[in-house]
């Protein structure tokens, strides 16, 4: 049976890490393996179910968002944790702005990291994030319009890192 870790930021209870402020991450290149496109073609699903369900107009997927959300996945799926904050200590506001995210734009982020090559705990993931204020501020904010998605297994199958940016 798969695990589900979380470093919880200001909720005991969240299984997944969110902040709507800040994070940066070392670049970490790679393409990203079948499972894991499919992982985020359900968790996009998974995530405007719940946003249609309440009323609320559909996430778009965003490029310029989705490329820092893999660099940061990849470095945090290597380390075996979730942090909000960049290889170098920098807010995660920074890496999405740097990768060119417009600076007058609301950004948040929701992390999530399971054991093993988890690439298909979409609507868990979802679940565990709409239990978690934080999250859920972050997934039902009508601020956002765009996401970034990122679903990034480690290269030894130790854990899965699922990271989503919103942009406004």
């Amino acid at each position: 049976m798969r695990s589900i870790h979380c470093r919880s930021l200001g909720t005991a209870a969240a299984v997944a890490c969110a902040s709507v402020a800040l994070l940066t991450g070392t670049p970490v290149a790679g393409a990203a393996t079948t499972a894991e496109l499919t992982g985020q073609t359900q968790l996009l699903r998974e995530m405007n179910a719940a946003r249609t369900a309440r009323g609320l107009a559909p996430l778009r997927l965003s490029r310029v968002l989705s490329r820092p959300a893999r660099q940061h996945s990849a470095y945090l799926a290597s380390k075996g944790e979730l942090d909000h904050n960049g290889a170098d200590g920098r807010p995660f506001y920074v890496r999405l702005y740097k990768a060119g995210f417009p600076r007058t734009r609301a950004v948040g982020e929701n992390l999530g990291l399971s054991s093993g090559c988890a690439t298909d705990l979409a609507k868990t993931m979802v679940d565990m994030w709409l239990d978690s204020p934080g999250h859920r501020r972050n997934l039902l904010s009508t601020n956002f319009k765009v996401v970034g998605i990122a679903i990034v297994a480690a290269s030894d199958c130790t854990s899965t890192v699922y990271a989503t940016d919103f942009g406004g």
